[in-house]
């Protein structure tokens, strides 16, 4: 139980409303002509829960989010659910997805084949991410379940970009897109980079929380100065740099390297030399070379 002031956030290792979900899908959705048993195993910071039978009706792993409900044995279903046990069709799955967001446990995942279904039901609590979750929530603002699946990718993976969104949210990629942009309007995100490519992270105050100062401060991108400073250090180090190691060093597009590095020049900090394949840059007469400092790094100071 988590305590902030006068508040309680009740953390349970597994919510029992998301393994409830999960046994009656595996009771209604199995495969009564196999001989073989429903089976529920607690594993190391996992529950697990495996049922005859393959998904049916083109239900995969990768869709089981989205894909309209299918019913190996609907009368089985009409009658759970005439006696209250299972809710209207299409619900489950997204509330086992919801019930462990909010408590700040990982994503769950299924397996399957033709002969069996597994579902994997994450113990392990991210306790920042359910106060977060909670806090949102207090405030009146209300992250739906897509919302939670984005954020908490950003959490696991550091980053993530339309892609990766669109791959956990089982949605294509351009809808996956319109929920990253939403979070950054709304100020949980915040973008890197143009167009297609433009990738996401958690903004300062969320990834402080969720992610800690530590991983915060490697991860967040370099503003134009302090990109700018790291260019002169390591060209003054180097003696060289072409466009593609100022790519490296930036993590900037070629038309932002372009830009930057023409500032540089028209400042004297570095001057361009070569053509085609072979041009790159080197120190300018205003960039002053240091000598190396023990321990292997050099700087360069501007005139």
């Amino acid at each position: 139980m988590e305590t902030e002031g006068f508040r309680e956030l009740t953390l349970p290792d597994m919510s029992w409303w998301a393994v409830r979900e999960g046994l009656l899908n595996a009771v209604v959705h199995r495969d009564y002509f196999l001989r073989q048993a429903v089976y529920v195993e607690l594993r190391e910071q996992r529950l697990e829960i495996s049922s005859p039978g393959g998904f049916a009706g083109g239900v995969t792993p990768q869709n089981v989010l989205r894909h309209p409900p299918v019913r190996r044995n609907p009368l089985l279903a009409r009658v759970l659910q005439d006696a209250g046990f299972v809710n209207r069709a299409g619900l489950g799955v997204d509330r086992i997805y919801d019930e462990l967001l909010r408590l700040g446990k990982p994503l769950p995942s299924y397996e399957a084949d033709e002969g069996h279904v597994r579902l994997r039901l994450p113990t392990k609590t991210h306790r920042a991410f359910a106060r977060c979750v909670a806090g949102e929530s207090r405030a009146g603002r209300l992250l739906d379940l897509d919302d939670l699946i984005v954020l908490r990718s950003a959490v696991d993976l550091g980053i993530v970009d339309r892609w990766s969104a669109g791959e956990r949210l089982q949605v294509a990629e351009d809808r996956a897109a319109e929920r990253l942009i939403s979070l950054r309007e709304r100020g949980y995100l915040v973008a890197g980079g143009r167009g297609r490519g433009t990738s996401y992270r958690l903004a300062r105050h969320h990834s402080d929380l969720l992610r800690g100062r530590d991983a915060t401060d490697l991860e967040m991108p370099l503003d134009d100065e302090a990109v700018s400073l790291r260019v002169q250090a390591v060209l003054a180090e180097r003696g060289r740099l072409a466009n593609a190691d100022v790519r490296r060093l930036s993590g900037y597009s070629r038309t932002e390297v372009l830009r930057l590095m023409n500032r540089l020049r028209e400042r004297g900090v570095v001057s361009p030399s070569g053509r085609g394949r072979g041009a790159h840059y080197v120190p300018g007469p205003k960039l002053t070379i240091r000598p190396r400092l023990p321990g292997g790094t050099s700087g360069a100071r501007r005139k």
